[in-house]
């Protein structure tokens, strides 16, 4: 008995049996509209369009994962189950539809997928393949007692991070125009700051601050007299129009303006205002949509069925399949194994077939040792 969102009898993937849950694999927002996304997710109410997307997307899931584990199957010799509409952690999340999946029709398409000429290199039929598959659709029972609105708690978690989203950015538009009103007053040419009020007088304390009685400098003293005076000052006459000519030399007004320019710039770039970056970006519309276990209470809500598909390969059963299925994979056909570890399946892609050639080279050894054996005999009797 599968009961929707229980675990599954067996909760976890072996050697012989590997779990996919099932999830829109298409970017939602190059077929549906915003307003769609948004429709399906409040309401659960499916259209024809979502629909036939997910039989697309199901077919999707038959060519990204059969050939592939059909082929480790072979490969290992075992009876290996792979099961569409169960999470890694053995959790049955099914596969939505708003009609009865037909048998008939995935049995095609697997078919049509497997006789594909690009599927497999492999001494096998791909007849022989077929056969030795057997395809399960199981309808789930349903407990709406363990379902929640997953869907909406995200969807309202999303309006209200962009309603927070709009109102930070409108607090850091205020704050950073304010920052650049006053970054500009230093981004600005030397005469400009030396005859402004503020900045002249900001000058003055940056002069005598960084200056005293040891630092010998004769003119420092004239020069704070001239700003502290309403004259305008021109720092270009003043170096004869070649202003960083003087830039280092610390008796030339020059220098001083130069350095406080620069020493208040760095000063304000290190409080400029951060723009606030988007934090969810994992909760958006097209991505609750496209996870679908989310949407379960709705669409349970909407009579929507749902299904596990089980497809098995029977290789250990019949031992009718020669285990030297090659498949596709980086441009070149490779071997597939499924291997296992810290108790969890991974999938090995090797040039070639290490458990044919472990025993050939096992053979070759025996040889040798026999070999060995009749030299070293047949020296005794000499």
């Amino acid at each position: 008995m599968n009961i929707l969102f229980e675990k599954y009898i067996f909760n976890k993937e072996t050697k012989e049996l590997e779990f996919k849950q099932f999830s829109i694999k298409k970017d939602l927002n190059k077929i549906l509209t915003k307003d769609q996304i948004d429709n399906i997710i409040i309401n659960g109410k499916w259209s024809i369009k979502f629909n036939k997307l997910i039989y697309e997307n199901l077919y999707l899931y038959f060519e990204m994962y059969i050939p592939k584990y059909v082929a480790q199957f072979i490969n290992e010799q075992i009876e290996g189950i792979l099961i569409i509409g169960i999470d890694d952690s053995g959790k049955i999340t099914g596969i939505p539809s708003k009609t009865k999946l037909s048998k008939k029709k995935i049995c095609k398409d697997i078919r049509n997928i497997l006789e594909k000429d690009n599927i497999f290199r492999t001494s096998n039929s791909i007849t022989n393949i077929i056969r030795n598959i057997k395809i399960s659709i199981k309808k789930l029972i349903i407990d709406e007692s363990l379902l929640n609105d997953d869907a909406l708690i995200l969807y309202n978690t999303y309006i209200n991070n962009i309603k927070n989203n709009e109102e930070n950015l409108i607090l850091y538009k205020i704050k950073y125009n304010k920052w650049l009103e006053i970054y500009d007053l230093y981004r600005t040419r030397l005469n400009d700051i030396i005859n402004n009020n503020i900045t002249r007088k900001e000058l003055i304390d940056y002069i005598i601050s960084n200056t005293s009685i040891d630092n010998n400098l004769d003119n420092i003293n004239i020069y704070i007299l001239m700003l502290q005076s309403e004259i305008y000052i021109d720092i270009k006459k003043m170096c004869n129009y070649s202003v960083y000519s003087y830039k280092y030399d610390k008796n030339h007004l020059s220098y001083w303006v130069c350095e406080f320019q620069q020493h208040m710039l760095d000063k304000l770039l290190k409080i400029k205002p951060i723009k606030p970056i988007k934090h969810f970006k994992n909760i958006t519309p097209d991505i609750i949509l496209s996870k679908l276990t989310d949407l379960t209470y709705k669409f349970v809500k909407n009579n929507i069925y749902y299904y596990i598909i089980e497809i098995k390969i029977n290789t250990s059963k019949h031992k009718k399949l020669i285990n030297d299925v090659k498949i596709l994979h980086n441009g070149k056909y490779v071997y597939i194994r499924r291997s296992m570890y810290n108790g969890e399946p991974y999938t090995n892609y090797c040039e070639i077939n290490t458990k044919i050639n472990i025993i050939i080279i096992i053979n070759i050894i025996i040889l040798i040792i026999l070999m060995l054996l009749i030299l070293f005999f047949t020296y005794k009797i000499n």
